[in-house]
């Protein structure tokens, strides 16, 4: 059984091969985004590369948000600080956002589930797909669930969010690192 199951990846029978190119994608965003918050807190705080990734490297990027907001607060004037809490506020969201996509549970669709696994690997014709949701459980309140629709929009989201705070970085005389 257990052979039968590495054979058929799961995954290509949940989520479509654009789906599931999605979730890469929001994989590369969010790293690449993570990249640029760390380099601005590394300029802050004035230290290479060599040694900024000591500060940073096993911190999560909601601890790595709230720190770079913290260092910078003190060099801006009110309009530019309203400017930066919106732009961190809109990278937790899409941090939320990408923590389900990658992490959640895909579920497998009610058609599946009624499927036995030698049935699936013996017919290459599947039933009609369901659309698939994400869901992350979360210990002390209700899950939360993500609809593989909006994958593509979460990466467009991390992305510009991403050239906003590279441009307020720039604008800001943050070295372009």
């Amino acid at each position: 059984m257990a052979l039968l199951v590495s054979k058929l990846l799961v995954s290509k029978l949940i989520l479509s091969a654009e789906e599931l190119a999605a979730i890469g994608v929001v994989a590369v965003e969010s790293t690449y985004s993570e990249h640029v918050v760390e380099g601005i807190i590394w300029d802050l705080c004035r230290l290479k590369e060599a040694q900024g990734k000591f500060l940073t490297d096993r911190m999560p990027l909601d601890k790595k948000l709230d720190l770079m907001g913290d260092l910078w607060k003190p060099q801006l004037n009110a309009h530019n600080l309203a400017g930066l809490t919106r732009l961190i506020a809109g990278l937790k969201e899409a941090n939320n956002e990408r923590n389900i996509i990658i992490h959640g549970y895909w579920n497998q669709p009610d058609s599946l589930k009624r499927l036995s696994l030698k049935w699936l690997a013996a017919n290459v014709e599947l039933p009609p797909r369901e659309s698939p949701v994400a869901t992350k459980r979360r210990l002390k309140s209700d899950p939360l669930q993500f609809s593989a629709a909006k994958i593509k929009s979460t990466a467009g989201h991390i992305s510009d969010l991403t050239g906003k705070l590279w441009d307020f970085a720039a604008d800001s005389g943050i070295r372009n690192w």
